[in-house]
């Protein structure tokens, strides 16, 4: 089958389309988080002494605060602090300071503001009363004088003027910076547009590469039909678009291993008759899964690779790692230093002002940079998928240091672990899952919200995991997704694909009617 690997690659043809960035859950689910902070008045004149004694008494989080106001006037502050002060002051020799968390004792607080207390505007009935009990206060009555009181911050920045004008009104002012980067709720846009400028030119073909390993996969009877292709984005310029493969991996959960998946081998040349029903005992376990595949592939050529290991013919058998062994489209990349297409290939076009110089240097002998050469693990690399990957393989892409993910919206996964919303609805108002029937039919299905509810259940809201940029996690990898241009000229109904390369395995419920879900 190897000898067909050059016809299979000449077959690739580009899917046309965009690439539009996934939506954390911070975006779509900003949670507002508060903490309680302190407030006193000081004399206006000794506000940056007030700074300093504060700083130098009390210990400054390490949590980055800038977006709230040190310090405000009476006439800017909230309405429920401004309603508790005082109107006997000399309301324009004074201001109010902002004591941020950590809190100290308060106090502790009134003894180090104390030099800075207002001074009262006294009556001739104060006075009296003064002169009656002595003027004898010293440092301690001042201290007595500072007025504490207790307000709630956000720990976040506000993501809107509308916000920042609501906190400001009711907790504390705050500042509004829309060019401010919010790398906890999302990637910065100077990133994600550098990325995007790298990955749109050759992502349909790293896409539809990624759908003949899907092919491959299936029709051997090797696993259900999703595949994957890792791309090192520092060499995917020139007319060959091959020249950044690293590797290709397909779905292998139907690969004999013993036990119960024996029976279930697939007949000669056909898929897998496992793949028509949902049976985890069958399903193996995410290891299989083609993004766990391509990790282990890149891994593995990297650990053997300073031994001199990789064989430099795509005929001889896989390193005695990989288990199970190398598909052929697998085996042709690894070993592949060099993979000049023949003329008849399609080829992306370039503009006279972004064609290459120079022609791409290849490496003497494989795709992948040893540890030797600096190669670690998938560091800096870019994988396309067939489908979005379940909650392992996500988290299995942050680990191997993924640089970026991209797979079709297409190929949305009800069980997948990046996405934090709903699949897009067409404008009819239905869901539209690439589906897979039991009779082995590749097809796009398209549910009303009705249906959509009842594969849920009654009245429960669908939760995602998206794991995209979770700030818990400290994600990095940058995640897109493919939207085809039919994907906006979409019929009410079922709609058939019949490429291969726009076939998918998605579904909505487990195992309800023809539709069968499943991890990929």
């Amino acid at each position: 089958m190897a000898t067909s690997i050059p016809k299979v690659l000449n077959g690739v043809r580009p899917l046309q389309g965009q690439i539009v960035s996934i939506r954390s859950i911070q975006e779509l689910h900003p949670q507002e988080q508060f903490d309680k902070a302190y407030v006193a008045e000081v004399q206006l004149k000794s506000a940056s002494k007030v700074i300093k004694a504060l700083d130098a008494a009390f210990p400054r989080d390490s949590v980055s605060l800038r977006h709230i106001r040190r310090f405000a006037t009476h006439d800017f502050l909230p309405d429920h602090l401004r309603s508790a002060t005082s109107q006997d002051l000399s309301l324009q020799t004074t201001i109010y300071v902002l004591i941020l968390p950590p809190l100290p004792e308060i106090s502790a607080l009134q003894n180090v503001l104390a030099p800075f207390v207002p001074v009262r505007v006294s009556s001739e009935e104060d006075e009296k009363n003064e002169n009656e009990n002595g003027n004898n206060r010293g440092e301690l009555s001042l201290a007595a004088r500072v007025h504490i009181q207790s307000t709630q911050i956000p720990l976040h920045p506000p993501l809107s003027a509308q916000q920042a004008e609501r906190w400001s009104r009711t907790l504390w002012p705050v500042k509004y910076n829309p060019t401010a980067t919010r790398s906890f709720i999302a990637p910065p846009p100077h990133d994600l547009n550098q990325a995007r400028q790298s990955i749109q030119p050759l992502a349909g073909f790293y896409l539809s590469l990624a759908h003949q390993a899907a092919d491959e996969a299936r029709n051997s009877g090797r696993g259900r039909h999703v595949g994957a292709v890792v791309v090192d984005p520092t060499i995917t310029t020139g007319d060959d678009w091959m020249a950044g493969v690293v590797a290709v991996a397909g779905d292998a959960r139907y690969c004999p291993r013993g036990g119960a998946a024996d029976s279930v081998l697939p007949p000669p040349g056909g898929p897998s008759p496992a793949e028509r029903l949902y049976n985890p005992d069958l399903e193996g376990g995410p290891h299989l899964h083609s993004v766990m595949r391509a990790a282990s592939i890149i891994a593995s050529a990297q650990r053997e690779g300073d031994s001199n290991s990789i064989p430099e013919s795509s005929s001889l058998p896989s390193p005695p790692a990989l288990v199970p062994p190398l598909s052929p489209l697998e085996a042709y990349f690894l070993f592949s230093p060099s993979l000049a297409p023949s003329s008849s290939v399609a080829q992306p076009k370039h503009s006279p002002s972004s064609a290459p110089a120079s022609p791409i240097t290849r490496p003497s002998r494989g795709r992948i940079p040893t540890r030797s050469q600096g190669g670690y693990l998938c560091n800096g690399l870019d994988i396309y998928l067939t489908h979005e990957p379940c909650l392992s393989c996500s988290m299995g892409l942050l680990l191997s240091r993924i640089r970026a993910v991209i797979f079709p919206r297409r190929g949305r996964m009800d069980t997948g672990g990046l996405a934090s919303e709903p699949i897009p609805k067409d404008p009819s108002g239905r869901e539209c899952h690439a589906s897979h029937s039991r009779d082995g039919k590749e097809q796009h299905r398209q549910h009303s919200p009705e249906h959509s509810a009842s594969c849920l259940g009654p009245a429960v809201p669908r939760n995602y995991y998206g794991l995209h940029w979770r700030s818990e996690l400290n994600w990095r990898v940058l995640g897109f997704e493919f939207v085809e241009d039919e994907d906006d000229l979409a019929d009410e109904g079922d709609v058939t694909e019949t490429s291969s390369h726009r076939s998918h395995d998605n579904s909505c419920s487990r195992q309800e009617g023809n539709i069968v879900t499943f991890h990929a």
